[in-house]
């Protein structure tokens, strides 16, 4: 019978040990769910935040692709639309200004194009009831800088041509001069001068031969064509100031 109350009574004891394990799991349980769920909780808002900012970088980014894609459609068409206006002006310029393919390509600034329009439009006005190059012959000294874009433009205005090799110290010098003998007339003297700069040529002298002065037969009919190197740091000139000439000097 003791045996029997004895059993009971560690039973009893187990079971209150237990109890108190379990009370004591409960109270570490809940000690720590109070301080991970704050945790928890806290990376839930930062995970939402960032979530958040993602969705509008990606937003972002995408708005900037779709703008993107608006500026290069709209870049296409005004690429396209400038070629079919460079095509159109390139034959306008060889129908109208009769400039031959190369030259126009050579002419590679707007201000440029706009001098050779203002040169061939000058040209025109001094041809009308004059023939040039009836008694004057023009002498080139042809370089490959130049390209005989000259060449062709004097040839088709109907001058009488001929081409000599430059020296050697010349030849790789720019074309920037026109000299002009004693019996060549003004009107002769500003259409080739002008030639040269609807050509691209950067004119920056115009001369009377120094002999003339004291022998006005040397090369008198002839407009030589070439380059000065006293003349490489001058001015341009400018149509108006060829055109409007009432003489040229030295």
């Amino acid at each position: 019978m003791d045996n029997q109350k004895l059993d009971k009574e560690i039973e009893k004891l187990r079971g209150d040990i237990d109890m108190a394990r379990i009370d004591r799991v409960a109270k570490s349980s809940r000690i720590i769910s109070i301080i991970v769920l704050p945790v928890v909780f806290a990376l839930f808002i930062y995970g939402s935040v960032r979530l958040n900012t993602l969705y509008k970088e990606i937003r972002a980014q995408e708005a900037i692709k779709q703008k993107n894609k608006v500026e290069n459609d709209a870049l296409q068409f005004e690429i396209a639309a400038l070629e079919e206006k460079k095509m159109k002006l390139e034959s306008e310029l060889m129908n109208q200004y009769g400039l031959s393919v190369d030259s126009i390509r050579t002419l590679s600034s707007d201000e440029i194009l706009e001098h050779a329009i203002l040169a061939n439009d000058a040209i025109k006005n001094l041809v009308k009831g004059y023939s040039p190059g009836r008694n004057v012959e023009v002498q080139y000294y042809n370089k490959t800088i130049d390209e005989k874009r000259l060449v062709l433009e004097l040839e088709a205005l109907g001058y009488k041509f001929l081409s000599r090799p430059p020296s050697q110290y010349m030849s790789k010098k720019q074309t920037n001069a026109l000299w002009f003998g004693s019996e060549v007339p003004l009107k002769d003297v500003k259409i080739v001068a002008l030639a040269m700069i609807r050509a691209g040529v950067p004119l920056r002298g115009i001369r009377p031969y120094r002999s003339s002065s004291s022998n006005p037969a040397y090369k008198s009919n002839i407009i030589e064509v070439g380059a000065s190197v006293d003349l490489e740091q001058k001015p341009l000139l400018t149509v108006d100031e060829v055109k409007n000439a009432t003489d040229f000097k030295r």
